[in-house]
């Protein structure tokens, strides 16, 4: 008798009050009482069920973009794959198919996502959440292709997204891509799908002639560094640790010096993510380089440096050096953990403030704790330099007081 009466008051909740007041005046004998607050309360309950409903998004979520930058390899392609999701149900699980998975595709390098997760759904790598929000992220695979004498074919299917391509790069002198149409642009040729489905098709070279050689030698990449991610954390003892991780493009062996500042030690080197052994002389360090792999343009090398800045008091200024290197570098970062007993402003310096950091940030091989407040800074296109940060302190006195 209990919930019938509960189940007709919700009923009659949900509809006009006019409606409500004439049902009840035709069935006087089915009477409740409630205090006051319960029934505001049941009340409040009804209005956010109806407000949910209006505004349940048309669907869950969509996949706004997908980038794949691949690179021909002699039996596969080697992909990286760059996707914007975009989540507009926050009240129910979103899960969402990217690529077609089979025995063809393994996977080397996936993202730590917040509030979300990658997982094999169905033949497929599908995206799950119940966070709604704008998702940015980036995974490695490779392809194998199938094989017919010298020819060479790689299938990647993505499922249905609002823009969606692959940049092709490829070494003419050791094969020939048979696709067509393909759209080359600089060093890359672009490539679109046929439905839902990328096909490249390329062929191994037998031999290349010796006058083409001569007459038409193949350039040479100059090397540069395309990001810099540095990540600082002080202590209100005045200790700094810093880790430094490059993104280098090259190829063959290479050796990069680095300019260390001023009291600041080198603690470790990590060449692709492996610690080297290293030797500092009169401030300097030269590494020889190789690419992660053999065939592959890049590398990653990273630096973790001390230094003992002395104790902050009630106000003053820091200035952070970060090492100079004899390579050009297009984009360099830096997030900053400094104590929380304090209030930072910017005070000089080549770096400028930003609000966004790039997904180099999660590929650190030295973990630390990164307590305190953060901030972020950047600088394009460092020649010759160290990148410099210079911050006024001043003690943080909100909440310590009353006014």
């Amino acid at each position: 008798m209990k919930n019938l009466v509960m189940i007709m008051l919700l009923t009659a909740l949900a509809l006009p009050r006019s409606s409500v007041t004439q049902e009840l005046s035709k069935t006087k004998e089915a009477t409740a009482q409630l205090p006051l607050e319960k029934v505001l309360e049941l009340y409040r309950q009804v209005d956010q069920l109806n407000q949910t409903q209006e505004l349940a998004p048309p669907v869950p979520a969509l996949v706004d973009r997908i980038d794949l930058n691949s690179r021909i390899l002699e039996d596969r392609l080697d992909v990286q794959a760059s996707f914007k999701i975009v989540v507009l149900d926050g009240n129910n699980w979103a899960q969402i198919a990217l690529i077609r998975v089979d025995d063809s595709i393994c996977f080397y390098d996936l993202p730590i996502l917040t509030d979300a997760a990658l997982h094999i759904n169905e033949g497929h790598l599908s995206f799950l959440t119940r966070t709604s929000g704008t998702y940015e992220f980036t995974l490695k695979f490779l392809v194998r292709a199938h094989q017919q004498g010298r020819q060479r074919q790689a299938r990647i299917t993505c499922e249905q997204a609002t823009l969606k391509n692959l940049h092709l790069e490829i070494d003419e002198h050791l094969f020939t891509l048979l696709n067509t149409p393909a759209h080359k642009e600089r060093d890359q040729y672009i490539l679109f799908p046929e439905g839902n489905t990328f096909l490249v098709t390329w062929r191994s070279l037998d031999s290349i002639p010796e006058t083409k050689l001569e007459n038409e030698p193949r350039p040479t990449i100059e090397p540069y560094i395309s990001q810099t991610m540095a990540s600082l954390v002080t202590t209100r003892e005045g200790i700094c640790l810093t880790r430094i991780l490059h993104a280098l493009h090259f190829e063959g062996l290479q050796t990069i010096t680095v300019t260390l500042p001023q009291d600041q030690s080198l603690l470790k080197i990590f060449l692709n993510r492996n610690a080297i052994p290293f030797t500092v002389q009169e401030g300097m360090v030269t590494i020889p380089v190789k690419p992660s792999r053999a065939g592959d343009k890049g590398a990653t090398l990273e630096f973790v440096l001390q230094q003992d800045i002395g104790n902050l008091y009630l106000a003053g200024h820091l200035e952070f050096r970060l090492p100079m290197i004899d390579w050009p570098i297009n984009e360099y970062y830096l997030e900053a953990f400094l104590p929380s007993t304090y209030n930072y402003e910017l005070d000089g310096g080549s770096l400028a403030l930003a609000h966004k950091l790039p997904q180099l940030k999660d590929n650190f091989s030295m973990t630390i704790p990164t307590p305190g407040k953060q901030y972020i800074f950047t600088q394009s296109l460092v020649l010759s330099s160290g990148p410099i940060a210079k911050l006024a302190y001043t003690v943080d006195l909100k909440d310590k007081y009353f006014e």
